[in-house]
């Protein structure tokens, strides 16, 4: 055996020894990185679950909103909603949610009224009765200790 060949399979050795090494440790870290991944994905669908629920659940608060504020103010006013006249009632609120579910705070961030029956008496009152309606309200677990942007209201679109 030549003497430049036999210098060589040491070495040889070596490159195979450390090309499998690294091919394992390149499996390793891949498996870390898909282990990760799913991790990642996981935690993104327990997410996406967690803000489905509480969005949910404010779109009953904005139903509710309708049904029982909304509603029955215009109606004790006599005022009839309609697609002729554009009428719009639009509120985005911050609201803050203790711990026990209670609004803390309902702060008027924006207001969009278009309605020819609604004079400055009667938005003062429609003002009441939203702080009335956030004060009685409990909300549920998942939206306790949080705040949170709300719109309420509605647009007729003609």
């Amino acid at each position: 055996m030549n003497t430049k060949h036999f210098l060589c399979l040491p070495f040889l050795c070596m490159l195979i020894c450390q090309s499998a090494c690294g091919y394992e440790a390149s499996s390793v870290q891949q498996q870390a990185k898909d282990s990760l991944s799913q991790q990642q994905d996981t935690a993104a669908v327990e997410m996406s679950q967690e803000e489905t629920k509480q969005y949910m659940a404010w779109s009953a608060i904005q139903d509710r909103f309708v049904r029982e504020c909304h509603n029955p103010f215009l109606k004790a006013r006599h005022i009839q909603t309609s697609c002729s006249g554009c009428d719009r009632f639009q509120f985005r609120y911050r609201i803050s949610v203790d711990d026990a579910g209670h609004v803390t705070e309902a702060k008027k961030l924006m207001q969009h009224i278009s309605c020819k029956a609604m004079h400055r008496e009667g938005l003062e009152a429609l003002d009441l009765a939203i702080q009335k309606f956030f004060r009685q309200l409990t909300l549920p677990s998942l939206l306790q200790g949080s705040t949170r942007e709300i719109a309420l209201g509605h647009l007729l679109k003609c």
